[in-house]
């Protein structure tokens, strides 16, 4: 037979069979919370919260294997993480970083990129294109505070 727990909430006893894992009852502090705990657990939330918060980026790399083109494409992970896939490819020279843009939504952010830029796609099925990088930098940023 299992123990019973007994809590006490705003003065009255209550008795609770615990399920066969036992969460630990919440800490009471005497009275009513204060706002400055108030304002600390809040911080504590907002901090975990943002920690939690995954960082997205949409990304314009180069590579002096293929002169003129730029790929543009989006990673949820580090660009590093990125970078390190990409130039295990076949490729005889590495990638390079171009611009970088956060934003909290990349696949939306990306799409409306590949979208304008249509006209300069080499490939369709391809996130290489044949433009300038700061030109896609500077309509990427244009969106990406629309968007936030």
């Amino acid at each position: 037979m299992r123990k019973r727990i007994v809590y006490y909430i705003n003065e009255k006893r209550l008795q609770i069979f615990p399920p066969p894992f036992i969460i630990p009852p919440p800490k009471i502090i005497s009275g009513t919370l204060f706002k400055e705990e108030l304002n600390k657990i809040d911080s504590v939330r907002k901090i975990n919260r943002d920690a939690n918060k995954k960082r997205e980026i949409v990304y314009i790399f180069s590579n002096p294997s293929m002169p003129e083109l730029i790929k543009i494409g989006r990673t949820n992970r580090s660009v590093e993480e990125r970078l390190k896939e990409l130039n295990n490819t076949s490729l005889p020279t590495q990638f390079s970083v171009e611009y970088i843009i956060e934003t909290s939504d990349s696949k939306y952010l990306e799409k409306l990129i590949h979208k304008n830029f249509d006209e300069h796609r080499v490939n369709d099925n391809r996130e290489f294109f044949r433009i300038h990088p700061k030109i896609v930098f500077e309509y990427a940023i244009s969106i990406n505070n629309s968007l936030n």
